[in-house]
């Protein structure tokens, strides 16, 4: 099949090469200017920016905030926006005199199977020059995910057929995953590993029951310039999900959005047939 930007091009690169002269000048740079003023606070370049934390983790984590300038006791000002209001965190920071690192908790309560985003920003007056001054942290909290077996996948999508392992979350049943469909059925396309494909099933017939919406598949699209996170599936496009037995069929559609819409594409059959680990088949066992 023919796919949307899945053309290689030939690029032909001319090299020309730069003639010098025998005698190079040195080029003399200045230095850099020195900070000899302020609190120049940074927050540690260490923080990770996502964190997942599964049901047995404690819903917290430290931000370290750091300042070269450690002369006086000193108390600085922190924006934070927490949207969902989901995070709790100090909105200053306090050093004792000739203290360098203040550590933030932060603690949070959130559901199972949601996410979050807390950004911290400095205030500029007391910043250092060359140091983060903000940062914007995605918290998750996962199920436990266990092996269900594996499924053989058909994409239209991607215009292959692989095997794909499907996972059961142990604390919500009838939920699974296939693992990373995309980066296995098209890894030249989606070459990181970690988007997966969640949907639900009747915990005890395991018909088709849902798939959530918008589920990133690790794919991009570049439209005049601006790169675009490529999603799949939303029900208000007439995307469906049913089984016949073990073989499972999503009629999806695979979009981006952009400030002005959503970009569409064709909607296409995503089947997978589940071929090792089937439950019913296990119970005729």
């Amino acid at each position: 099949m023919k796919k949307f930007n899945k053309i290689t091009l030939a690029i032909v690169s001319i090299v020309i090469p730069l003639l010098f002269a025998s005698c190079e000048e040195e080029i003399v740079r200045d230095p850099s200017p020195v900070q000899s003023s302020g609190i120049q606070a940074f927050i540690y370049e260490s923080t990770p920016q996502n964190m997942v934390f599964l049901p047995a983790n404690n819903q917290s984590f430290d931000i370290l905030i750091g300042r070269k300038n450690t002369t006086d006791a000193v108390t600085i000002n922190l924006s934070v926006s927490n949207p969902d209001n989901v995070f709790v965190i100090p909105t200053t920071a306090s050093f004792d005199a000739g203290e360098a690192v203040d550590t933030l908790k932060v603690t949070f309560s959130m559901d199972l199977g949601t996410s979050s985003k807390l950004t911290i920003v400095l205030d500029e007056e007391d910043t250092f020059w060359y140091g983060r001054d903000s940062i914007t942290i995605s918290v998750s909290r996962d199920y436990t995910w266990e092996s269900a077996g594996v499924v053989s996948m058909t994409s239209s999508w991607a215009g292959a057929i692989e095997d794909v392992e499907i996972q059961a979350a142990k604390e919500s049943p009838g939920l699974y995953r296939l693992v990373s469909p995309y980066n296995v059925l098209e890894p030249d396309y989606c070459p990181e590993p970690g988007y997966h494909l969640q949907f639900v099933l009747d915990p005890v017939t395991y018909n088709a029951v849902s798939v959530p919406n918008r589920q990133l598949i690790g794919e991009t699209y570049d439209d005049e310039g601006v790169t675009y996170d490529i999603e799949f599936f939303h029900a208000d496009f007439g995307d469906t999900f049913t089984n016949e037995g073990n073989v499972y069929t999503i009629k999806g559609s695979f979009f981006f959005v952009t400030p002005g819409g959503a970009g569409v594409f064709d909607q296409m059959d995503e089947v997978f047939e589940w071929k090792e680990g089937y439950p019913l088949d296990e119970e005729k066992e």
